[in-house]
């Protein structure tokens, strides 16, 4: 997006809203918040021998201490290069915390997902969860619609959820990656 400022007078990089710099994007009509409950009624989908399977919220949450990062998609620079790398590094940090696993969740389809998880050396470790038509995302109110650039996403995050309640969010600021959403600021809250 190109800033054109000398056209509107008093507009400066600095009073244009972070979340709108390169991405058109609006704010979510909730936030999650601690204390919350994670839906246990919604399916999103992982490949599983190649082909797209359904497995439940309630199927990876309920009776367990998880770690999740969401982040808008799969195969943008910040999330291939920076952000989700960092969440495989750290699955053995989360493990000796006693979390039972890690996800990560994007709206995306279970093919691009698994083909990330490939591309950035996942091996296995952290599960790849699929939310193509954002329905988890919609439901705990993390969604960001980015209009053209890649519609509906979610905001970037990092959260603790144990048996199905969200003990910790760390939300950024829209698609922003500043801090909040890194796995250690998660470890250090543990």
């Amino acid at each position: 997006m190109a800033f054109i400022t000398h056209a509107l007078p008093g507009l400066t990089r600095s009073t244009v809203p972070r979340t709108s710099r390169f991405i058109h994007a609006t704010s979510p009509t909730m936030l999650l918040s601690k204390g919350d409950k994670m839906p246990m009624d919604v399916d999103l989908m992982v490949l599983k021998d190649g082909a797209p399977t359904t497995v439940s919220t309630a199927s990876i949450f309920q009776s367990k201490k998880v770690a999740v990062v969401t982040f808008p998609g799969a195969f943008t620079s910040t999330c291939q290069n920076g952000h989700v790398p960092l969440w495989i590094k750290a699955v053995d940090d989360f493990k000796a915390k006693g979390c039972d696993d890690v996800v990560a969740l994007a709206v995306n389809d279970p093919f691009v997902m698994d083909a990330f998880a490939n591309v950035i050396g996942n091996e296995g470790k952290v599960t790849f969860l699929a939310d193509g038509g954002a329905k988890l995302t919609k439901a705990i109110g993390i969604e960001v619609d980015t209009d053209g650039f890649g519609g509906v996403r979610s905001y970037r995050g990092g959260y603790l959820v144990e048996d199905g309640v969200f003990t910790q969010v760390n939300l950024e600021d829209g698609t922003s990656f500043e801090g909040p959403s890194k796995p250690e600021t998660l470890l250090a809250q543990m």
